[in-house]
């Protein structure tokens, strides 16, 4: 780029860090060509720098149609007729290709740049100049061509002197100002930042159309979608922004009240963000007028959607149809009659095994009668209990002594022979006789003993009392209470194999119940005690005290039976107690001598 047409003097130096200066009055009421034609060595600057602003422009288009148009107005300044073209061509959306950021000064001289070239290009439409914040968001999207500009163009000289501004009213001057103020501003956040943004690559879905544009770091997410939607034109709060790619993986909706920098995006980063939009537009009725002449056609509409195709089949005659239904009517009869048969069988086999069971059980139930009743004849023999046990002993001792007498006379033995063969049979009749009394004694005292134990288990059994309802209720009373404690005393006194202290505790217990009643059979009672007790303590052996304590043990019981001692053997006396007196019984005071 050849520095010849670079050198300004009236335009003022744009030093690194430090915002641009807003331009001269003169040149800001002058509009169109003739603003910028006005100054020549800025003309002359911005024609050297357009030839190549736009063969940069034909190989990387801008980023939007405003913008471009812009950058258009400030490098070529003798064709204002395509930056107009490119304003009103604005709503193609070319993708611009990813800038380097440019430095911290050359980004201020950028954007003081493409402001100026944003108002002459308003002051060529005739319109009013863009308002600061729009020419700051305009400078930033135009930064990458802008800033090649800058780059070829030729800083002035330090110290040049400021044009005075041309005169003019006080509400221009005034509105310059707030102009200059904001570029200021926006200049020195820049400056802060150090110049560098965040790029971000937007795309529209589903159309898949891109859009590359750089933004501050602190830059929130609301701003970005109101400049957005206002260059798509649609209405506001229709554009939804979402899932963030890059150095920063966001999913789902974006939350348009934070930043960049909240999201963690730095300074030279380039990210994703997918845009929706979803918006209803009524459109406007078309105007209809009714014609003269109506043409009506009546018809008939017939659905098809339920349609089915049928083919025909082949002919059936009835012949067939009958031999058919034949056929298929001795196939279910077969059917039938089998499963019929099977059920039958069935239950013929279920009754067999019921059968066959039901016999076992019976052969078995037989054959444990059987052992029973030879297990019961052979304990008979035994163990003799009761009178008609010792009935049978004696018929079949009666039987095999005749048996034996008639095989001994029918032999053929001599006589002397024959009649010792009797004296011995006649000593072993003997012998069983007496094993048979033997066992009578045995069974007698058994007996006793099991009678005994079921009358005192009678006198203490509790009183059972039926309810309407069909249950019953065991009662306890005073004397079923007072029985049982004398069958405990009296099952003490027949217990076998204690030590001398365990028979003095029982023999104390026994004193102690009897001698709440003064009469002969209670003062026995505590003789025959006071006896086994100084035996016990001098050491006499268990066998001679074995008739002391049967006699102990059956005074203690007719002291059980005496219903006088114990209330409840009244229901076991068998003749009334009015018709004889027993005068062991009555106490001291009430018997009389003679």
């Amino acid at each position: 780029m050849s520095e010849e047409g670079n050198t300004n003097p009236t335009q003022p130096a744009a030093d690194e860090g430090e915002a641009p200066q807003p331009p001269p009055a003169d040149t800001a009421e002058a509009g169109g060509v003739d603003a910028v034609e006005g100054d020549g060595g800025a003309a002359a600057e911005s024609a050297n720098a357009g030839g190549e602003a736009e063969a940069e422009a034909e190989a990387a288009p801008a980023e939007g149609g405003e913008e471009t148009a812009g950058t258009a107005d400030e490098t070529s300044p003798a064709a204002p007729t395509e930056a107009q073209d490119g304003e009103k061509g604005g709503s193609e959306e070319p993708t611009n290709l990813p800038v380097s950021p440019p430095a911290d000064g050359e980004g201020a001289a950028a954007e003081a740049g493409t402001q100026e070239a944003g108002e002459a290009a308003a002051g060529e439409g005739g319109g009013e100049p863009a308002a600061p914040a729009e020419a700051a968001t305009a400078a930033a999207e135009g930064e990458g061509v802008a800033g090649r500009v800058a780059d070829d163009t030729e800083k002035p000289a330090e110290g040049a002197e400021k044009e005075p501004p041309a005169e003019g009213g006080d509400d221009r001057l005034l509105q310059e100002g707030v102009e200059a103020e904001a570029q200021n501003g926006e200049a020195n956040s820049t400056a802060e930042t150090g110049g560098a943004q965040v790029s971000i690559d937007f795309i529209i879905l589903p159309e898949g159309y891109g859009q590359t544009k750089r933004y501050s770091p602190n830059a929130k997410l609301t701003e970005i979608r109101k400049e957005l939607e206002a260059e798509l034109s649609i209405p506001e709060g229709s554009l939804f922004m979402l899932n963030l790619t890059g150095p920063v993986e966001v999913e789902g909706l974006l939350e348009t009240e934070k930043s960049l920098e909240d999201y963690g995006l730095r300074p030279h980063d380039r990210a994703g963000i997918e845009l929706r939009i979803n918006y209803y537009q009524e459109a406007p009725l078309q105007s209809y007028m009714m014609p003269d002449v109506l043409n009506v056609q009546v018809g008939v509409y017939i659905a098809g959607e339920r349609d089915v195709v049928r083919t025909p089949r082949s002919y059936f005659p009835a012949d067939e149809v009958h031999k058919v239904r034949t056929r298929m009517a001795q196939v279910i009869q077969r059917h039938a009659r089998g499963a019929f048969a099977r059920s039958r069988a069935r239950r013929l086999r279920k009754e067999k095994a019921d059968r066959a069971a039901w016999e076992e059980a019976e052969k078995e139930r037989i054959q444990m009668e059987g052992d029973m009743r030879h297990k019961r004849e052979i304990e008979k023999r035994m163990h003799p209990r009761t009178y008609d046990d010792f009935a049978t002993l004696y018929m079949e001792l009666e039987g095999w002594r005749i048996n034996e007498t008639n095989r001994i006379k029918r032999s053929d033995f001599p006589d002397d022979v024959k009649h010792a063969a009797l004296r011995e049979l006649l000593a072993k009749e003997t012998r069983l006789l007496q094993t048979i009394d033997r066992l009578k004694l045995q069974a007698h005292s058994a007996n006793r003993d099991a009678k005994i134990k079921r009358l005192l288990e009678s006198m203490a059994k509790p009183r059972v009392w039926a309810q309407s309802d069909g249950e019953t209720t065991t009662v306890h009373t005073p004397f079923t209470t007072r029985a049982k404690e004398l069958m405990d005393l009296y099952n003490g006194l027949r217990l076998p194999l204690l030590t001398v202290d365990e028979r003095l505790d029982v023999l104390l217990h026994v004193k102690w119940t009897v001698k709440e009643f003064d009469c002969n059979l209670t003062r026995e009672i505590v003789d025959l005690i006071d006896r086994e007790a100084d035996m016990l303590n001098r050491g006499r052996p268990e066998n001679s005290l074995r008739s002391l304590r049967t006699r102990v043990a059956n005074l203690f019981l007719n002291f059980i039976r005496t219903p006088e001692f114990n209330p409840e053997a009244q229901r076991f006396q068998k003749v009334p107690r009015e018709l004889y007196m027993q005068s062991a019984v009555q106490p001291f005071s009430t018997v009389v001598f003679e």
